[in-house]
């Protein structure tokens, strides 16, 4: 049974403190918290590697808000990747430049189990865990939260096919005022 979707976020929302839209750059924004992460998985016998493109435009970001969207993902990604490909666990983390207008995307690949095709409807409704989680901690709340504050920011988080087995999830992050 899948649980009724949640209260969108509007721009007006405010779960972190920050106040307003501003213009920032991704990487320094979340710079902190990506290396934290990378030692955190080196501990644990996760590769996370980190691609980054040259001249990544700023953004509309509120900060804090940015940086736990990507932390739930990116702490997800982590979590999971182990349930599939316990011999060599690997997470991506991407900051490309969209190519039609001026952004950024921020992709996070794991080569773990990936989501099953009957899922990756309800995985962000508010609530909702996998069938295959197990007994791994976790609410069912953060893919929703994350994908909210997306949409406060005048961004987008989507599940997206990656070709592999894993879980793809881009962030999508515009220049122009939205």
């Amino acid at each position: 049974h899948i649980p009724p979707p949640s209260k969108p976020y509007t721009t007006s929302d405010n779960f972190f403190g920050d106040e307003e839209l501003e213009m920032g750059f991704v990487l320094d924004i979340l710079g902190p918290m990506i290396e934290a992460e990378t030692l955190l998985a080196s501990e644990r016998g996760i590769k996370l590697e980190i691609e980054v493109a040259d001249d990544l435009p700023g953004v509309w970001t509120r900060p804090k808000s940015l940086q736990e969207a990507v932390s739930n993902v990116l702490n997800n990604a982590l979590k999971y990747v182990v349930l599939g490909n316990s011999d060599s666990p690997k997470v991506t983390v991407q900051f490309e430049r969209l190519a039609t207008v001026p952004g950024v995307v921020i992709r996070i690949t794991d080569n773990g189990p990936g989501i099953r095709p009957d899922e990756q409807d309800a995985i962000f409704v508010r609530g909702y865990r996998g069938k295959e989680v197990g007994s791994l901690e976790g609410t069912g709340m953060g893919l929703d939260i994350s994908r909210s504050m997306m949409s406060g920011m005048g961004g987008d988080l989507k599940l997206v096919e990656n070709g592999n087995c894993g879980a793809s999830f881009e962030f999508t992050l515009f220049r122009d005022n939205i």
